[in-house]
Parts: structure tokens; sequence; C-alpha cells
């Protein structure tokens, strides 16, 4: 699944900005076939960067990978 933020800023002096940011978003089984295809394995699955325990119904995680 990919999204897009989209950012329009303008300025005082009526410069404009526009900012795109596309992020794209994965499962953790569709990181892990993503992982395997390019031959990396995951280590280690977290809840998120801190550390915390993996929570399947919540909506981020972190994982440790190493090249096979």
């Amino acid at each position: 699944k990919v999204t897009l933020d989209k950012y329009t800023i303008i300025e005082a002096t009526g410069q404009k900005k526009v900012i795109y940011n596309w992020l794209q978003h994965f499962s953790l089984q569709s990181l892990q076939q993503e992982f395997e295809e390019n031959g990396f394995e995951i280590d280690k699955v977290y809840g998120d960067v801190t550390g915390s325990d993996y929570d399947p119904d919540s909506d981020g995680f972190a994982i440790v990978a190493s090249k096979k």
C-alpha cells in the first residue's frame, strides 16, 4: 500500500512550496517476503523502535534483520 502526504506551504512573500511525502506501508508478512526475496532474514520483531513487545493488532512495528 502506498500513500501520499502532500503539503503546500505559502509564505508571506507569496512564494509557494509543495512537498510530497510518498510512504510505502508493509504488513509484517509482506515485509518478511520482501526481505527474504532480497537475501535478508528477520531476526526479531518489536512493537516499536524502543523495543516494546510486538502486538499484531498495532499500527506499527520495528524489526531487526540481517543478511543471510
